[in-house]
């Protein structure tokens, strides 16, 4: 079993973006799921459980500016994607499918109160956002 479908399985399995084996996983209004590993990334849609046509695919080439092995990323749902590598961030435009300008910034200036650096990051839904970093976590 590929590494990418081994992670569709338990995202399928458990309803949740699980990071086995990943750098990052987001979740987009579309019903897709864009899994991050190394220098590629697949988009898999939700919907039918499958990947989609053409994936995997390079980062660089899919994502401009955006780097590889990532350490987190998470939708802020509002129409941004954030991407965490190292002490930086990047801010990623959904609708205008690119890099905010000015990016990257440094993670501590951009996210107050934010360790330096994030293992993972997640969206709970309900308004929050959860950044994990080692057995911590900051809401």
């Amino acid at each position: 079993m590929s590494t990418y479908k081994a992670i569709i399985l338990c995202i399928a399995m458990f309803c949740c973006t699980v990071a086995v084996e990943t750098d990052a996983i987001v979740t987009w209004k579309n019903k897709k799921a864009y899994i991050f590993k190394g220098s590629e990334y697949i988009r898999w849609d939700i919907n039918s459980g499958d990947i989609d046509r053409g994936y995997p695919k390079s980062i660089g080439r899919g994502w401009p500016g955006l780097w590889d092995n990532l350490d987190a990323a998470v939708n802020g749902s509002n129409g941004k994607i954030y991407f965490f590598k190292g002490t930086k961030y990047i801010r990623w435009d959904i609708k205008k499918d690119q890099m905010d300008a000015g990016y990257p910034k440094q993670i501590k200036k951009g996210w107050p109160g934010l360790w330096n650096q994030v293992d993972a990051a997640v969206n709970w839904g309900n308004g929050k956002i959860y950044f994990f970093k080692g057995s911590e976590y900051i809401r």
